[in-house]
Formats: structure tokens, C-alpha cells, sequence
């Protein structure tokens, strides 16, 4: 294994590609310091051939003197509470990156790079033996204000199909499924346990997609202004697929504020949460004086925001949709919803914060699933 040397006083903030040229055909293991601010873009290639574990420097004394085959594959950055950045592609080409098992990341990262983990393609599926993803979440100081999770945004296909082991199953066994979420998955292929988590996005995040504006904010505040490349491309006009065909996600809640001044416009692009066949509850707090804004391919019908139509075959990446509770804030938030963002979403309650037509961008039940015998509901 390789670990950085400590040093008394010793921050060290950046590593770039081609630090482990020497090595890299040969390293198998990679423990981070936990100083680190970025991982840079196109870090971690297919040159890496044997690379299986990447966490911070104090599992180094965990795994010390461990075979190979008693060490679980995984990229487990949690502890690594400065990192800001993760670039574009960073793991993506990762040699080893179907070994992976477990992938945990920190709660004060700021962005995360178009295809930092994932690549769109019908048969792409990148990081698919994974069996849990993890992301921390910390409120921040009640007195304060600081010290909480950050994250601004999440780039396009950042972590499509994680967790998908294609080729399991037929159109004939797939009737056999009990579609509970959990046997579900656990019947999908022959990984054994899957670990369902909770996804939480602070109140200061605000879209699915690295912008032009985004990178000329992060080339100011990064160590390195070259780990975020662009799309070309109106980016309202293409499928996110940030979370997309990602089975291993129960819950996504997007945190609020009652101070305008603490949170910002929400913008979820289409096809960011679509045959998630686990996820069966997103929530999405007020926004005080903020909109949301679910955005579908220019409002064409057929490139919803969450959900999907409801599939027949568990290898088609649809499977029967899961969500049942959908929360919107319209009390204090103004929402703007395009027609078809939740289609498909036939056993989804969804639930408003205020009266089901306040501070609506249009009527609601042309905008969406209403007619896809979605159930709607003020809570207000």
C-alpha cells in the first residue's frame, strides 16, 4: 500500500495526475491525506490496473499486513472533511472499477464533475458491483451557520448506473419477482445484501450539472481551475442522468431554509432521478423566497425529471416504480414544474406544503403526472 509521509504541520492540498506514474501499474492501494482539497480531473485511469482501494491515510493502519482478498474494494473518502472538489472523470476510467463494493464520500465536498463516477450508455454501466454509497451529511452550526455540508452541484451522469449489475435476469423470471423494494434488489442478481441509503442535499444546493458559471466560480476558489470540463450544449436541453438507474438510494431530501438569504433556486434537470428502483421517497423543504424548478427535455413529453414508465423486465433498468411519497414546497417556494417531470409515477403520493395551486408556474395537473394516476395532496 502507499501512504503519504506525515509531516508536523504538513497540508497537503492537491495531487496530480501523474504523481504515481512510477507506481501506478503496480499500486494497490492508495490511503489520501486527509489535508487534501481536490482530486483532479481524469485522476484515476485505466492505467491504474490494480488500484481496488483509495481512503484516507489512517485505514492504512487498519489494512496494514492484510491480504489482498481480506480487503473490501473500495473508495471510502469520508474522513477526508476538506475535500471540495471531486473533478471531471475522476474515477470514471479506473481500471478495477468492478471490483468496487463501496463507495462513501464526504459531507463538505462543493462539487462533483460530469462523469466523476459514471458515463451514459445503454450498456455503460461503469461502478456496477457496488453494494453501498454512502454520502455524509452535517448540519450546519445553529448559532453560526457554518461548518454544515456545502454541495452546490452535481455534473451529468456523475454517478449513472452505480450499483447496476446488468445482464442478470429474463422477461420470464422476471415475473417471479416479489416487488418489495428489498427483495427486489437482493433478487436482481447474485451480490447478496444491498445496502439502501439516504441521500441529503444541503440548503445550498442548487443544480445537476457543471455550468460555464460554475467553472469560472471554481477555477477561483480550487487549488487547480483545470478539473472541470464542459459539455458544449444548452444544459436545460439534456438528460442529467446524475442519479440515473442508481438502485442503491431509499430516500433523497433536499434541505431548505426559512432565511432566503441561506439557500438558493433549486434546478432539477430531466432525467436526474428516473429507474431508481429503490427509491421510494424524496422530499424537498421550503425555500423561502426561492424557486424549484423541475425541468423536462424543452417540456417534451418522454423526458421526465423522476420516475419512469413502469417496466416489465428487472435487466431493463426500469423495473416497477418504487416512489410513493413526493413532497413539494409551494408555501413559501414557488415551483415550477414542466409537463411530464414526474411521468410513470403511478404509486406516488405527492404532497404539498401549501395549497395545492399556490405559487404554481401553471396548472399542475397539466404540467406533470396528474394524469398518470398520481395521487395529489396539500399538507399546507
Amino acid at each position: 500500500p502507499s501512504k503519504f509521509p506525515e509531516y508536523p504541520n504538513a497540508k497537503v492540498r492537491i495531487v496530480k495526475p501523474g504523481t504515481f506514474d512510477s507506481v501506478k501499474s503496480t499500486l494497490k492501494r492508495l490511503y489520501l491525506p486527509r489535508t487534501l482539497w481536490t482530486i483532479e480531473e481524469d485522476m484515476f485511469d485505466a492505467t491504474y490496473t490494480n488500484l481496488k482501494v483509495i481512503a484516507d491515510s489512517t485505514e492504512c493502519t487498519t489494512d496494514f499486513g492484510k491480504a489482498d482478498s481480506a480487503i473490501t474494494p473500495r473508495i471510502d473518502l469520508h474522513r477526508l472533511v476538506d475535500l471540495e472538489f471531486i473533478g471531471t472523470r475522476a474515477f470514471l476510467n479506473m481500471s478495477q472499477k468492478q471490483t468496487i463494493k463501496r463507495i462513501h464520500l464526504p459531507y463538505n465536498l462543493i462539487a462533483v464533475g460530469d462523469d466523476a463516477f459514471g458515463k451514459e450508455g445503454a450498456n455503460n454501466a461503469q461502478f456496477k458491483n457496488v453494494i453501498s454509497f454512502k454520502w455524509d451529511y452535517k448540519e450546519p452550526d445553529p448559532l453560526t451557520g457554518k461548518g454544515g455540508s456545502r454541495l452546490e452541484t452535481i455534473g451529468a451522469n456523475a454517478f449513472f448506473k452505480m450499483g447496476v449489475n446488468d445482464g442478470k435476469g429474463s422477461q420470464d423470471d422476471n415475473q417471479k419477482i416479489d416487488y418489495t423494494t428489498t427483495n427486489y434488489i437482493r433478487n436482481r442478481d447474485d451480490r447478496g445484501d444491498i445496502e439502501l441509503s439516504t441521500i441529503v442535499f444541503p440548503r445550498t444546493f442548487r443544480y445537476f450539472g457543471i455550468t460555464t458559471h460554475d467553472r469560472d466560480i471554481y477555477m477561483n476558489r480550487a487549488v487547480d481551475p483545470f478539473q472541470f470540463t464542459l459539455y458544449t450544449g444548452n444544459k436545460y436541453n439534456r438528460p442529467a442522468h446524475a442519479f440515473t438507474a442508481c438502485p442503491l438510494i431509499s430516500t433523497v431530501i433536499f434541505k431548505g431554509s426559512t432565511d432566503s438569504s441561506k439557500t438558493t433556486d433549486l434546478i432539477i434537470p430531466c432525467q436526474t432521478f428516473v429507474f431508481n428502483d429503490s427509491l421510494q421517497t424524496i422530499i424537498i423543504e421550503e425555500r423561502y423566497g426561492h424557486h424549484v424548478t423541475f425541468h423536462t427535455q424543452n417540456g417534451a413529453f418522454g423526458q421526465e425529471t423522476i420516475g419512469s414508465n413502469s417496466g416489465r423486465y428487472k435487466n431493463d433498468f426500469r423495473g416497477d416504480p418504487f416512489l410513493q411519497t413526493l413532497v413539494l414546497p409551494n408555501q413559501h417556494t414557488t415551483l415550477h414544474i414542466q409537463h411530464g417531470a414526474f411521468r410513470g409515477n403511478s404509486r406516488a403520493a405527492i404532497y404539498f406544503t401549501g395549497n395545492e395551486n399556490q405559487n404554481m408556474l401553471g396548472h399542475i395537473k397539466n404540467s406533470n403526472a396528474g394524469d398518470n394516476n398520481s395521487q395529489w395532496t396539500g399538507i399546507g
